[in-house]
């Protein structure tokens, strides 16, 4: 925003600036989203525009240097492909993104992988001993495959398997989750006013069957199954009620890629319901009761 473009111009006055921005997806989209048939051209896209609006900024703000950041990260989740398909977002991939297109001052862009150190004075990225990014990347899934860390991986968790009785284990939480909106909302009324009256269902499913509430933000009214919906949650039922056992946060379905999501309509993001969510999936993991 042009607001806080003018206090970081005020800020840098002489000093030299590095840009750094996020440059991946930090959340399940687009694999997470059955809806979405070619996710790599989409996702792809999604760190595409990362990439345009970090440049902007970068220029905007006449900083030396671009440092792209974050996403390295990668989802194990069984029975799906979710590791192979995420983007890996090392200098060289980021580049092949944007070698046909029209950037200013791409060479803004810094080659810094983890555990690199940028002198703001001469521009020279070094690192503490040499290694290739992907070899890392690589080195890094055997380790996790090879010493027992998958199986802690929240769907290879063997200690997760509680079953739901009812639907009423949804209904009770989303009672909670829509008290908590509604109370926020009315201390902090500019936080995503457009959430109130956005419509949620949460699907819980077992192998044996599945249990379905949908609740209307804001009135808290519970809907029947042919109501339009805004966002749609498909959650395992051992991953379901370990988030209720407090064990996980809700954060886990979303950013996690743990649950399946679909959009209505398909481009509408639903910012304000997914960043409410998420707070109050934390609120709830650390409450007493």
């Amino acid at each position: 925003k042009k607001e806080n473009l003018l206090k970081v111009k005020k800020f840098i006055g002489k000093r030299t600036l590095a840009y750094a921005a996020q440059t991946n997806s930090a959340s399940g989209y687009p694999l997470s989203y059955p809806e979405e048939k070619n996710k790599s051209y989409v996702l792809k896209n999604v760190v595409k525009k990362m990439l345009f609006a970090g440049f902007e900024n970068a220029n905007n703000l006449k900083a030396k240097y671009f440092i792209p950041y974050a996403g390295y990260a990668k989802p194990y989740i069984k029975d799906k492909d979710y590791y192979s398909e995420t983007f890996n977002p090392i200098y060289s991939n980021l580049t092949k993104l944007i070698k046909k297109v029209k950037i200013k001052n791409k060479n803004k862009l810094v080659n810094i992988f983890c555990g690199g150190t940028l002198s703001l004075k001469t521009g020279k990225v070094t690192y503490p001993f040499n290694y290739d990014p992907m070899d890392a990347i690589n080195i890094t899934d055997k380790f996790v495959r090879n010493e027992g860390i998958l199986e802690k991986c929240d769907t290879y968790n063997k200690d997760f398997n509680t079953k739901m009785d009812s639907v009423e284990v949804i209904k009770s939480w989303l009672k909670v989750f829509n008290e908590f909106v509604s109370q926020y909302a009315i201390r902090f009324p500019k936080f995503y006013p457009e959430t109130i009256g956005k419509k949620l269902r949460i699907i819980v499913k077992s192998q044996e069957t599945e249990f379905m509430a949908t609740i209307e933000v804001g009135s808290g009214k519970f809907l029947n199954d042919n109501s339009g919906i805004d966002k749609k949650f498909e959650i395992p039922e051992n991953l379901f009620m370990a988030m209720i056992e407090k064990k996980i946060v809700w954060e886990n379905f979303y950013t996690g890629y743990e649950a399946e999501i679909t959009r209505y309509p398909k481009d509408n993001y639903n910012k304000g319901l997914l960043n409410y969510l998420n707070m109050f999936g934390y609120k709830y993991k650390n409450q007493k009761i």
